[in-house]
């Protein structure tokens, strides 16, 4: 697991800032390790799903990891729905277990009456029973597979009831790799404040996945407010945060003060940033205006796949990276011009960023044997496909195989 591991690379270094106290990355992995022997005594296994129905804390982030550890996915709720809306989203997870903040325990009495949901533990009586819990990692968390279930996101039910979405730890993965190493590249002495709902994947997918790539520092928000965002900024020494949607909006509509570039941000990431606000917005809070300041992430509750590119005025956008697992050639790359060109047209093997060039000089290139067998060349926008001549038998005339030489 990333968060194990990052934990073991450097234990001193805070990963978790909340309203100005700090959380090491040992204490936070050894909490999430007694958290787990709390969830396991409740009958928590591998493959199971543990809700959690919690406001921004330090304590709802760490059962999410906790629940990871065992092998079991995390549900997150969204602490905002009530009555059939949440006994939908309850029925949907089936959890083994509903992990329930105090201040929302509220919202569990407006289920309708006869609903039968999870057992349920109060986050006060969790962190009671971990006092005297194992510190030690669970063994369960070495055998966990990419495929298996890391977490449910569910999506905001503006066209119907909510729906569940599911995040692989593959996927997740895949997130932190294109998005958290390529994309937003923090440094290990950055902190990204995330003030968006945990329930989301901009939080728990875009923001989570970034820090533990590169050792970071995440503070976590209790809940937005435009008055006090620059305040929080400031108080958990924050040089990066996460955005979505209007949020940037309503920072600017906030009265301008003389204390509005007195922050340390350099780099944000998010999705529905307005071009027409993005001069004014980096000028006036003092953002630095380069190419690698902003990264903007298309990563809804809906969809975990992410597309980024960095903005100044113009966007550039990012390839998907030549080692991951969904690379093919001729992968659309941003434009409706398809890669293929570069094998029909030019002669030569396209540039593009992202892909290693020999890739493509390795399909382009005719050698012997492949004169005789057939000649590679990219058909359509998806398949690699090797044609014979008709009435030609095995081993004569040109053919395109399905897919490249390894």
């Amino acid at each position: 697991m990333i968060f194990q591991k990052a934990a073991h690379a450097h234990p001193s270094r805070p990963f978790i800032r909340f309203e100005g106290h700090a959380t090491s990355y040992a204490e936070a992995n050894e909490l999430v390790n007694r958290y787990a022997d709390v969830l396991r005594g409740r009958g928590v296994d591998r493959g199971d799903v543990v809700g959690v129905l919690a406001k921004n804390t330090p304590e709802a982030l760490l059962v999410a990891l906790a629940a990871v550890k065992l092998g079991a996915a995390a549900g997150m709720l969204n602490y905002n729905q009530r009555d059939d809306v949440l006994a939908h989203s309850l029925t949907l997870l089936d959890a083994r277990v509903l992990v329930v903040a105090d201040e929302c325990e509220e919202a569990l009495e407006s289920l309708p009456a006869g609903f039968t949901g999870p057992d349920q533990l109060l986050v006060s009586e969790l962190s009671d029973l971990a006092k005297t819990a194992d510190p030690a990692n669970p063994a369960v968390t070495a055998e966990v597979l990419a495929k298996e279930k890391a977490f449910y996101i569910f999506t905001s039910g503006t066209t119907g009831m909510p729906k569940a979405s599911l995040m692989t730890h593959f996927r997740w993965l895949k997130s932190m790799s294109g998005l958290g190493l390529m994309g937003v590249r923090l440094r290990g002495s950055d902190t990204l404040y995330c003030c968006l709902p945990l329930y989301h994947n901009n939080a728990l997918t875009v923001s989570l996945s970034s820090v533990l790539a590169s050792g970071a520092t995440i503070a976590i928000g209790r809940q937005f407010s435009a008055s006090r965002f620059w305040d929080d900024i400031a108080l958990n020494k924050a040089t990066a945060f996460t955005y979505i949607g209007e949020l940037c909006r309503y920072l600017l509509n906030q009265p301008a003060k003389p204390t509005d570039s007195d922050n340390a941000v350099r780099l944000m990431v998010g999705n529905g940033l307005r071009p027409e606000i993005w001069a004014e917005f980096t000028a006036r809070f003092g953002i630095p205006a380069s190419p690698s300041s902003t990264v903007r992430a298309n990563a809804t509750s809906r969809s975990s796949t992410h597309s980024t590119w960095t903005r100044q005025q113009v966007s550039a956008r990012c390839r998907t990276p030549w080692w991951s697992s969904t690379r093919t050639p001729e992968k659309r790359c941003g434009s409706r011009r398809s890669t293929a060109q570069g094998f029909h047209g030019s002669g030569r093997a396209p540039a593009v960023q992202g892909h290693r060039p020999s890739t493509f000089r390795r399909l382009h290139r005719r050698s012997g044997e492949q004169q005789q067998a057939g000649t590679w060349r990219i058909q359509g926008r998806r398949h690699l496909v090797r044609h014979r001549r008709p009435g030609a038998q095995a081993g004569m005339g040109p053919r395109r195989l399905r897919r490249p030489p390894r």
